[in-house]
């Protein structure tokens, strides 16, 4: 609706102009009616182009900048005709980049939305294994290795070894080591054994003998005199003999009584220490198992963690992060068609209206002196004034500074994006190296730097560019609107740097402060000047002017918005317009890691370009 009323001005001023801009063509044609025909041309194209700009759908508007190309490309017109014929080409071409940059469904500003949402939830994704990650580590610090390595010490010491053979104490009343003890129950049975095959040889040889006693005690019986009582002092002599091995074998007796005792003893010792060592290898056992149970949680949560990635397994994850990063991938290849078709556009928008501006220029150059040999009050001197009037250089350059302008918007709003999708990347990249796990491809793009640079470098560009045209198209001396509209654009251009140091991790506060300075002196001179700005230069309730009635219900007569004004603004004031881009204020990190989205505030404002009067009828 905006653009209808806009139109309806240029209109009636070319009704207005009309008669100069004939006079003028013929003091430039001398007599020539070719250049004349050539307007007629142009003017019939730039007609047909309305027609079929007034259609809707891509088709018209496609039809409509072919047009307007070719009566651009008009080489036969005259200068004025030219400017003209440039200038409506760069404003179509404007409008196209403005209606590809805020088409509510697929422009570049709704494309950014969308990326924006998929980071934010694959970094939400994120988030979930970096917890994963972090009970892992939890589950991981539980591991039991100083009790391990204690239960396993107490078993060493207790087993002993060589060079070890006392396990608690000191002298006689010292535990010996297992491997002692088994050594002492080793001698101790060698002892017991050989002592028992000693008394078995003593008993063997007392039953030899006392069999011996009898044997030669029955034979003095039967033996007559003499020899039976040598027979029988040969028996007393054997028992005695065996009474003496009997003796010996109760002293063998009593020695293996002992050592059966100390056999004992070391084989109670054995098996004390035996117990003892079974009861740590049943606490290592214990210590295991629990270990085993709780790094199988900690495998369940790298599943998770992959299953967050991947997709699959046995989580309730509902999308994965390589799905997102799917999704991601073809909207930034969606949304990158876009942005390049809209940032051509604005360029060719800024070539044209350069054009325009030096036609403007050759025709101010040709009619001066014309109108300057004309006597005051004369017709024609009051017609080329006019016309003079209503191609002013200022004007296109105007509209030049309006489309850098939002060219440095778009490449703001690109470099933003870029900014997020590193920090994405850096979070994300620390969290599946703890998970180790690889990054997904959709993600890993080593070009981001390169092009975050790349966008800053032209943004930064575009805005000195369009802070120089704004400077020298309210120098010009035109008129108000134009002033007004170049004053405006400052402010914007300011406001939008200050939003790219931000975008970029540098420090807006010096821009931020200029904006609010070039604002004071707009403000000052015009209090009703503003009355659409972003909130962090909105001046405070005590000073801030209040908004004339006019300026409240409608922008002013010429101006237009370029994109829908941010929620809460008030409508743009005379020359000026809404942002033809939205570049977030600030896009500050997000609290506990989280990728945030640009911030709802109010974006950089874009004046909309002034569009001279159409060729003379």
């Amino acid at each position: 609706m905006m653009f209808a009323k806009k139109r309806q001005r240029l209109m009636k001023l070319t009704m207005a102009v009309s008669s100069a801009t004939a006079a003028a063509s013929l003091i430039a044609l001398g007599g020539c009616d070719d250049p004349h025909q050539a307007d007629r041309r142009v003017h019939d194209t730039i007609s047909q182009a309305r027609i079929e700009r007034a259609k809707s759908g891509e088709e018209g508007l496609a039809k409509s900048q072919e047009l307007l190309k070719q009566a651009a490309a008009e080489a036969n017109a005259a200068a004025a005709t030219q400017a003209h014929a440039k200038a409506m080409l760069a404003q179509g071409q404007y409008e196209s980049a403005l209606a590809e940059i805020s088409d509510p469904k697929v422009g570049v500003d709704a494309g950014n939305r969308e990326v924006i949402r998929l980071l934010r939830e694959i970094n939400q994704l994120g988030q979930q294994i970096s917890t994963s990650n972090g009970l892992v580590s939890v589950y991981t610090q539980m591991e039991p290795k100083e009790a391990r390595s204690a239960v396993q010490q107490r078993i060493l010491e207790a087993t002993g070894d060589a060079a070890k053979t006392t396990w608690i104490g000191e002298g006689a009343a010292a535990v010996p080591t297992l491997t002692a003890v088994q050594q002492q129950v080793e001698q101790q049975q060698a002892a017991v054994d050989q002592q028992q095959a000693r008394i078995k040889t003593l008993q063997a040889q007392q039953e030899q003998v006392a069999g011996q006693a009898q044997q030669a005690s029955s034979q003095s019986e039967a033996a007559p005199g003499r020899a039976g009582l040598d027979l029988f002092k040969q028996a007393v002599g054997l028992r005695k003999q065996a009474a003496d091995v009997a003796n010996q074998i109760e002293v063998e007796q009593s020695k293996l009584a002992q050592l059966q005792h100390d056999l004992k003893l070391a084989q109670a010792r054995q098996q004390a220490v035996t117990t003892a060592i079974g009861q740590f290898q049943e606490v290592g056992k214990h210590l295991e198992s629990g270990w085993q149970g709780v790094k199988a949680q900690a495998d369940k949560q790298g599943q998770l963690a992959g299953a967050i990635l991947n997709g699959g397994g046995d989580s309730k994850v509902a999308v994965s992060i390589a799905a997102k990063a799917k999704a991601l991938n073809e909207q930034l290849g969606k949304s990158k068609e876009k942005f390049e078709l809209a940032q051509q556009n604005l360029t060719d928008a800024i070539t044209n209206y350069q054009a325009a501006a030096g036609e403007a220029k050759k025709l101010r150059t040709e009619i001066a002196p014309r109108e300057q040999a004309l006597p005051s009050g004369n017709q024609m001197k009051v017609a080329l004034k006019t016309l003079s009037d209503a191609y002013h250089p200022s004007t296109f350059e105007l509209g030049q500074a309006s489309s850098q302008l939002a060219l440095a918007n778009l490449q703001v709003t690109r470099a933003q994006v870029l900014n997020e999708r590193a920090r994405l990347n850096e979070q994300l990249g620390k969290i599946m190296a703890d998970a180790h796990l690889a990054m997904p491809k959709e993600l890993d793009d080593p070009t981001l730097a390169a092009s975050m640079k790349q966008a800053t470098e032209e943004a930064t560009q575009n805005y000195t560019q369009a802070m120089e045209l704004f400077g020298q198209a309210g120098d010009g001396g035109v008129g108000d609107a134009v002033k007004k509209g170049a004053q405006s654009g400052k402010i914007y251009a300011l406001y939008g740097q200050a939003l790219l140091a931000r975008a970029t991790g540098g420090k807006a506060d010096e821009q931020l402060a200029a904006a609010r300075s070039a604002r004071d002196l707009v403000l000052a001179d015009s209090p009703n000047a503003l009355s659409a700005l972003p909130a962090e230069l909105v001046p405070p309730p005590s000073t801030q002017p209040a908004p004339a009635a006019a300026a409240a219900t409608a922008p002013a007569d010429g101006a237009a918005p370029a994109t829908t004004p941010t929620e809460g603004a008030t409508p743009p004031a005379e020359g000026t317009t809404a942002p033809a881009t939205t570049p977030a204020e600030g896009a500050t990190p997000p609290a506990d890691g989280a990728t945030a989205a640009p911030a709802d505030a109010a974006a950089p404002a874009t004046p909309a370009p002034e569009t001279p009067a159409p060729a003379p009828q």
